[in-house]
């Protein structure tokens, strides 16, 4: 095997803890703002807003819009999930 997969793998590493760790502090927010719409009585579930950060993904990254349907389905799924 190539040398250079273990180290590159090792980048891969480093990368998917990062968006673990962001996306804990992601749900972190999610559940602060949950907690101001629950106070003011504003529903949790905001789809325009969903497809807005949908659309601003799409058109600034070169990832398979595809992919970022997918990625944020769950993403959005696990916010609502209380």
């Amino acid at each position: 095997m190539d040398k250079k997969i273990p180290l590159l793998r090792k980048k891969i590493d480093k990368l998917d803890k990062k968006i673990i760790s962001t996306l804990e502090k992601r749900f972190k927010i999610v559940d602060k703002i949950r907690a101001l719409k629950k106070k003011e009585e504003i529903s949790i579930i905001t789809p325009q807003r969903e497809k807005e950060v949908k659309k601003k993904l799409k058109t600034q990254n070169k990832i398979n819009p595809k992919i970022i349907d997918n990625i944020y389905k769950e993403i959005f799924a696990y916010s609502k999930r209380k």
